[in-house]
Order: C-alpha cells, then structure tokens, then sequence
C-alpha cells in the first residue's frame, strides 16, 4: 500500500475528473433488464445529490427539486409545482408535511409545506444549514456545514442542533471544525450528511475525513445521540476513505460507498460482511423492506450479488426508495426516473426493524436523560438489549 502522503491528492483527482466525465456523459437509458420495472422519465434538471427526492408515506406522491419543488402524483400522472425558489434539500414527513431548505440572501431559510392544502410556512435558520429531520411533533433536527476552500487548505465546520419550531430556536448539540492542507472535494465532507436517523437508536453517524501526515487518508465514524449530544467514536469497517452511507432497516448494518466506488456492506458497523467489487457508485440506498441496494445505476443485494441493472453508466446516480420498497425514483444525468413492481425480500442474514427493541432503546434512553440512571448503567443495559435476539413470538 503506497502512503505517501500525496495519495490523497491522487484519489481526489480521480474522483473530480470521475464526476466531471459523469455531468459531461449523454442522457442515461435504461437498461434491458430494467423492463419489468416499468421505466419512466418523470422530469428533467433533478439534481443526483442527496436530498433532491422524498416519497410521501403511502408512497403515491414523490416531491424532487428543480428550480422549485415539484409534486409527482404516480397514480394520476399529475405534476404540482409549489413556489419555492433555489431549494437545495426536502424531505417528506410521517405528519404529511414537506420540509424544504431553500437559499437567501442572509441565511437559509426553512419552508413548512403542508401537502393537503399546500399552504407554506416559513422559518429562519442558522448559516450554513443543509439537511434537516423531524424529530417529534414540535422539534427538528438540523444539520449545518460549511467548507471554505482556500489557496493552500480546504476548512470544513459541522453542526448538529435541535430546532424548536414553536420558539423559532435553535439548541446546539454538537460540532466540530476541522482544517485540510489542501484542496478536498465537497463529496468527501458533505455527503453523508444525508443519510439520516440510524432506525433503530435514533443517532446519526458522522464521516469526518482523516488526512494524517504519513499514512493513507481514512474516514474515522462518530455516532452521535441527536437527544444527548454524546458522540461516541465506532470502529470503522475498513481503514480507509467513505463518502455516503445508507442504513439497512433494522439498523444493524451500513452500506458504505469508498471514495473509490467499491459499496461495503458492514455487519454490527464494524465487520466489514462483503465487499461489491463489479459495480461503482457514490450514494448507496437500502431498500427499506429488504435486503436490496441502489448503488451506481443497478440493485445489488446485501449479499453483494448484482441483482438487476437498471441504468447504464450510472456510477453517479443517487436512489430513493418509497416507503413499502416496491418504487424507485433514480436521479442521474439531470433525469429523474421510476422504476415500479419491486418484491422486497429479506435475505436470511437481514431483518426488518424491531419495533419492540426499538421501544426498549427509547425507554432506556429516557432513563438515561432523565437522570434515573448513570451514563455506564445505560451503556451496560444498550449492550445487552443489543445481545438478545430480536425475534420475539
């Protein structure tokens, strides 16, 4: 293995001139294994990034960004453009509502769509803000990032805080700064900003990229309670450079993209299980009722055999999955499509959340906010919930 320290530059230009061929490439055409999957061409200028597509909970509207927000209506074939300019990120909530950051002049702004009436409501937040999720009735969670590129070093400042939409405030909870001799594409610092709650504790996972003067640049992983703030480091599943992450629906495990476009799939967040070399991508999506992945322009299973190619030359291409797993909206190329009739299945090594160890974990978490509790009875008591098996009669 080469350590020189001029490696990372190496992988950084390999991964720019990557995403420079992948924007300059003709239009993507579906592939001929994709037949069955019904695909359609719902609209063109969607961006292939994280946050630019969210299903509504019953799976029959998907919302996607252009130069506003747009509504697709699958059942009636419908398209609603709803009046918000220069939106970067959206995600649909379980309450029917639209959350969409959009850019002005002085910081960016919050929009409330609710998607019955489409009446928008409207909030300030703080600078740099790019990704929120709903954390309860009231509260928000709101991830904020800025990266300055200078001359000679590239500073990337993260913060995580809780948003009170009734107070129109916002708590932080935890953040870091952290400076780059040297120039450092924004895929390697933002990307996994996006990938959400891990199902089953409530915590998010941060990418923080690691550039040590000798050895090999690597990602180190920081799981970090959105209640407590308390970031714990975890054990990596191989020392090296992740971009994206995508959680399997019961939370166990991750699929990770390398900064080279291999996916790892990490079993427990720490043994990597396998490793797709045959497909590249950059923004694994795990099928949130089974055990298929969107990575790079095909469904691969968390076995990491390739399932069906439904996109050519796609290694660009970002997935969202409806919420029964049965759709697929794919942005790649400017062109958003559908893809519809998945039969989501579990492999026999995955499984579907626990909703009553889940139960177990909030209320164990409780205990602990409130005081009942020492931090280590918490981490003794998590550990052993984590132990047992989660197949109940």
């Amino acid at each position: 293995m080469d350590h020189s320290p001029h490696r990372i530059v190496l992988l950084l230009g390999i991964l720019f001139l990557l995403s420079l061929a992948s924007s300059c490439s003709p239009r993507r055409v579906p592939a001929e294994t994709a037949a069955p999957y019904h695909p359609h061409r719902i609209a063109a200028g969607v961006p292939a990034r994280p946050g630019s597509a969210s299903w509504s909970p019953d799976g029959k509207r998907i919302a996607f960004l252009t130069t506003t927000v747009n509504i697709f209506d699958r059942e009636q074939g419908s398209l609603k453009t709803v009046g918000i300019r220069d939106p970067s990120y959206l995600l649909w909530t379980a309450e029917q509502e639209l959350l969409v950051i959009a850019e002005s002049p002085k910081s960016p702004m919050l929009f409330v769509v609710k998607t019955d009436t489409y009446a928008v409501t409207q909030h300030a937040l703080g600078p740099g803000a790019c990704a929120v999720y709903d954390l309860d009735v009231d509260r928000l969670i709101v991830l904020s990032a800025k990266q300055t590129v200078q001359k000679l070093w590239t500073e990337m400042q993260c913060q995580l805080s809780t948003y009170d939409r009734r107070s129109n405030t916002q708590k932080d909870l935890y953040s870091f700064d952290k400076v780059y001799p040297r120039w450092i594409p924004a895929e390697l610092l933002l990307d996994w900003l996006y990938a959400g709650f891990d199902p089953l504790n409530n915590e998010l996972l941060l990418l923080e990229l690691v550039t040590p003067p000798v050895v090999s640049p690597y990602t180190r992983l920081t799981s970090i309670d959105v209640l407590t703030g308390v970031a714990p480091e975890i054990a990596a599943p191989e020392k090296t450079v992740y971009t994206a992450i995508s959680w399997s629906p019961d939370g166990r495990k991750l699929a990770l993209s390398e900064a080279s476009g291999r996916l790892v799939i990490s079993d427990q967040r720490a043994v990597p299980k396998t490793v797709q070399a045959s497909v590249t991508g950059s923004s694994p999506a795990w099928n949130p009722r089974g055990s298929q992945i969107y990575f790079g322009g095909y469904v691969v299973l968390s076995n990491g055999k390739t399932e069906t190619a439904l996109l050519a030359d796609s290694s660009r291409s970002i997935g969202f999955w409806s919420g029964d797993g049965t759709r697929l909206a794919v942005a790649a190329n400017g062109d958003l499509w559908l893809f519809e009739g998945f039969t989501p299945a579990f492999l026999p090594t995955d499984s579907p959340l626990d909703d009553r160890l889940k139960n177990k974990l909030s209320l164990l978490k409780s205990l602990r906010i409130d005081g009942l509790i020492t931090q280590q009875e918490y981490q003794d008591r998590h550990a052993r919930l984590l132990e047992r098996t989660e197949v109940f009669p």
